[in-house]
């Protein structure tokens, strides 16, 4: 069977099932990116200004 007839054999996407596609694909990468930049934040937050002077 012809790939490109298979793929077409449910017809065309509406515009709104076409944006539901790249919400799915794309939305959990930019979601993990936001989980880390948080986190890493967070984490920075939490670490004291290093003094060099302090142990000397």
């Amino acid at each position: 069977m012809n790939p490109a007839l298979s793929a077409l054999h449910i017809g065309h996407m509406t515009p709104l099932e076409q944006a539901l596609v790249v919400v799915l694909g794309v939305g959990p990468f930019l979601m993990l990116g936001v989980v880390i930049a948080v986190i890493r934040n967070l984490d920075t937050d939490d670490e004291p200004t290093s003094n060099p002077q302090v142990g000397a």
